[in-house]
């Protein structure tokens, strides 16, 4: 995988665009167990409905 010449999007080394979709899972690592986090994973990849899952990790700060 790389960037396009133009820079516009990401390509296989072939040229051949990569179409970005994916489940969005803000905050997943932070409030689900490992367990959770897991069985979620497994069941996308089983259904292989999307090509990348984003995550967002959390900090709260308590001033």
């Amino acid at each position: 995988m790389k960037v396009s010449e133009d820079r516009w999007y990401l390509e296989f080394e072939n040229g051949e665009p990569f179409f970005w979709l994916g489940g969005t899972t803000w905050g997943m690592s932070e409030w689900l167990t490992r367990e959770d986090v897991n069985y979620y994973l497994d069941n996308r990849k089983e259904k292989r409905t999307f090509a990348k899952i984003s995550d967002l990790k959390i900090c709260a700060f308590i001033y």
